[in-house]
């Protein structure tokens, strides 16, 4: 596992914990599980990209990427 001194990416996750979905109910439970398997079987993502944890080293993402960049609803990036 690294850290954010030796990534360009780090992503978090809720599922590091064993307890830390506890106080959730099933509803909200099923919903974020359905969503991790979505993410990991359509966009190969084998990681909890559900969450929002993540921190992004800036320099390393071009300008003009992010200016293609347009929403006009709910998206996650």
């Amino acid at each position: 596992m690294k850290n954010s001194d030796e990534a360009d990416l780090v992503v978090g996750s809720r599922y590091l914990q064993k307890n830390s979905l506890a106080s959730w109910n099933i509803c909200r439970k099923i919903l974020t599980w359905i969503g991790h398997l979505l993410t990991k079987i359509f966009l190969k993502m084998p990681y909890d990209s559900t969450g929002a944890y993540r921190l992004y080293r800036l320099d390393k993402i071009p300008r003009e990427f992010l200016n293609t960049i347009h929403s006009k609803g709910y998206s996650f990036f």
